[in-house]
């Protein structure tokens, strides 16, 4: 049969299954039950939405979105869903698998590099700290290093008659293995002994080294023997 606007507005139980067997020749009925999980007849909503002879197909649409706002299918219709698949979830796993096994290994290295260099500076500010103190006391300063594997304590420095700048005893010892530093100190050499001192005037001992480092990355702290400033290459 031909489904027009006439045809639509006869309500009769034979006229109904008619239009419904061409209905789902269209398929619009099992669009519309798998949509809005519903059994809406489109018949009962014709009225508003037939304007020419023939029920063609942008009409069946439009009597779709007629049967969408009837309030016997709002309650059955399907929520949207909001989450995510389980392969979704997997395949962002995975690339932030790939990121973090890219960045841990870069990370660590700068770590480790910020851990020396870190240590190093630490040291030149006390050596220059120790170097003013001289002057400034008219008294001859020291400061010793006991390198890794030195008898005391290893890694570490003090300055035996200075009172330090946290306001600690004269003699406080630096312990660069701890945190936040944890480095070592290779060496320190100044013209063979391991202590460097400044006499009432600045002027150094010797010149020399000290050698830090952390992991894989050293950093050379370096006293110069005529002024006995301190700089690292």
């Amino acid at each position: 049969m031909e489904i027009d606007a006439h045809n639509l507005q006869d309500r009769s139980p034979g006229n109904r299954s008619a239009i419904e067997s061409e209905v789902v020749k269209f398929g619009y009925r099992w669009w519309l039950t798998q949509q809005y999980g519903c059994h809406c007849w489109l018949a009962q909503q014709c009225g508003a939405g037939i304007r020419g002879p023939r029920l063609d197909e942008p009409a069946v649409a439009h009597f779709i979105n007629l049967s969408f706002k009837d309030q016997r299918c709002v309650g059955k219709m399907p929520r949207t869903r909001a989450a995510y698949s389980y392969i979704e979830l997997t395949v962002v796993l995975l690339i932030c698998s790939i990121l973090g096994a890219a960045a841990i290994p870069r990370y660590s290295s700068a770590l480790l590099r910020l851990r020396a260099d870190a240590a190093a500076k630490r040291i030149a500010a006390d050596i220059t700290y120790l170097q003013r103190q001289a002057l400034y006391r008219s008294a001859s300063q020291s400061i010793v290093f006991t390198p890794n594997g030195g008898s005391g304590t290893p890694n570490s420095y003090s300055m035996p008659t200075v009172q330090y700048v946290d306001f600690a005893a004269a003699g406080k010892v630096i312990n660069l293995a701890q945190q936040p530093f944890n480095a070592t100190i290779v060496s320190a050499s100044f013209s063979g002994s391991n202590t460097l001192s400044f006499d009432r005037y600045g002027m150094p001992s010797a010149g020399g080294t000290v050698v830090i480092a952390a992991g894989g990355y050293q950093k050379t702290v370096q006293v110069d023997s005529s002024t006995g400033d301190v700089t690292i290459p």
